[in-house]
């Protein structure tokens, strides 16, 4: 694993910690349908079953959440990342 793979993925750890941390929060602040969510918002995108992408699209319906907000922004380093990769040919 090279130098730059190992920043991206260390950066990525770090930002779900940081969603993670804000479910967790909102959580306890009993807002609804928070129950098994965490799985799907760690697990990658592509990956998910139809029932699961179905439950978290439910889940993103409410967004004024700054979960969903940690969510997009994650999602939008990843792709951002990606096309870096793409350009450079790494």
């Amino acid at each position: 694993m090279d130098l730059e793979r190992a920043k991206v993925v260390h950066v990525v750890k770090l930002l779900n910690d940081v969603l993670d941390s804000i479910r967790r929060r909102e959580h306890k602040e009993n807002i609804p349908r928070f129950n098994k969510i965490r799985y799907l918002l760690l697990k990658d995108p592509k990956k998910l079953k139809k029932s699961q992408r179905e439950r978290l699209d439910e889940f993103f319906t409410q967004a004024n959440l700054d979960t969903v907000k940690a969510y997009n922004l994650i999602q939008m380093y990843k792709k951002r990342v990606q096309i870096q990769k793409a350009i450079l040919g790494r």
